[in-house]
């Protein structure tokens, strides 16, 4: 064969198309393919698949996971409501206690200045702003005493009694109120607010709003217990105090200092902060506040008088013992009118019924949101 040859049999072999002798036969099986019926399920598949993911989807985007912020919000709710009613319930008894001081008193209106306890000026008086005035009589049997030895002014007498030991358990009771207070306003402010301002499903919404509606109510009157607790601890401490420097006049000259620890203890209720000064307490505390200028007038009335004007002095003594008895016929009414006119202090029993039908009502939530998966990941 020639070379020339060559290319012609390249381009006969490449026209030529080769076949098996079964396929010319008829007899040649080609094997079939699974890959068209593959194919054809591959789509169902993933569509069912695709159908229970979305249903998983769902059924935990719309039942299990709202249900379960459900029931562990009201659980939340119930037991924080629980445990903040019985601190607050706790308050109010102790407060009953300190309004029922009122009552302790039965001083008559014709009553004479010897005859007057110095610890009952005035009915319905509190122990410690009844000690004010009481005390203030105290500095007066001390002045008279020191007035007596020199001679100047005869005739006065105050009955030998002590109200410290009233005062004090009163200041007590009053500090007991103050820590009550705190404590439940402490638990408040970590757990009942951060229930009021969490986010929740449908199923809780009125729920929360009873909850923000009772947060707000408790806050105003645990702040408003504090501060009148506070408020009493300051008034028992100034009545104590009144007493203390009453047995400290031995002279005349002891009424310059007299007069100075006076002016300081004046000064706390003149310039008492009013945000935390108790709704309603103002005419009191400006009662309080006379209680110690008619003291100091008196007292420096004496010591001016006592050297130039002697005669003045039992006008002068009559004068303060008048106008300290109209002043605790004043603060008696004042007082009566604090706890009858401050409505956060008289608003317990409604506020004890929001804290009943609240709980009840985180109890109705959780039930109805409650199924039986909860349980197993430790949700009850």
């Amino acid at each position: 064969m020639q070379s020339s040859d060559l290319p012609k049999i390249q381009s006969t072999f490449q026209n030529q198309v080769l076949i098996h002798p079964d396929h010319a036969a008829g007899n040649l099986k080609v094997p079939t393919s699974n890959q068209t019926d593959l194919n054809q399920k591959t789509p169902i598949a993933v569509a069912v698949l695709s159908i229970f993911s979305l249903a998983a989807v769902l059924l935990l985007g719309f039942i299990v996971i709202p249900r379960t912020r459900n029931v562990m919000y009201a659980a939340n709710a119930a037991e924080t409501l629980e445990t903040l009613d019985t601190r607050i319930k706790n308050v109010n008894e102790s407060l009953d206690l300190l309004y029922q001081s009122l009552t302790a008193s039965n001083a008559s209106d014709d009553t004479s200045l010897s005859e007057i306890d110095s610890g009952v000026l005035a009915a319905n008086t509190s122990a410690a702003t009844n000690s004010l005035s009481g005390n203030s009589l105290l500095l007066l049997k001390s002045i008279r005493e020191v007035l007596e030895r020199s001679s100047q002014v005869k005739g006065f007498s105050i009955p030998e009694n002590d109200p410290n030991k009233a005062v004090r358990q009163q200041r007590k009771l009053a500090e007991n109120i103050s820590d009550k207070s705190e404590l439940a306003q402490d638990l408040l402010k970590k757990k009942l607010l951060h229930l009021k301002t969490s986010s929740v499903p449908s199923g809780a919404d009125l729920l929360k709003k009873d909850v923000e509606e009772t947060t707000k109510k408790t806050d105003l009157y645990l702040s408003e217990t504090d501060k009148t607790a506070k408020y009493y601890v300051s008034v028992s401490d100034a009545a104590i105090e009144l007493y203390n420097i009453s047995n400290t006049i031995t002279s005349v000259n002891d009424i310059d200092n007299s007069v100075t620890d006076l002016t300081k203890i004046r000064n706390v209720f003149a310039n008492y902060d009013k945000k935390e000064l108790p709704a309603e307490m103002d005419d009191l505390n400006k009662d309080v506040v006379t209680v110690f200028d008619l003291l100091i007038n008196f007292f420096k009335t004496v010591k001016t008088d006592s050297v130039s004007n002697p005669g003045n002095l039992l006008t002068a003594l009559a004068t303060f013992v008048s106008e300290t008895k109209s002043l605790g016929v004043q603060t008696s009414i004042h007082e009566l009118n604090f706890w009858q006119n401050n409505k956060a202090l008289s608003s317990y029993k409604d506020l004890a019924k929001d804290y009943d039908t609240t709980i009840k009502k985180a109890g109705e939530v959780k039930e109805q949101n409650n199924y039986f998966l909860l349980p197993l990941i430790g949700i009850k």
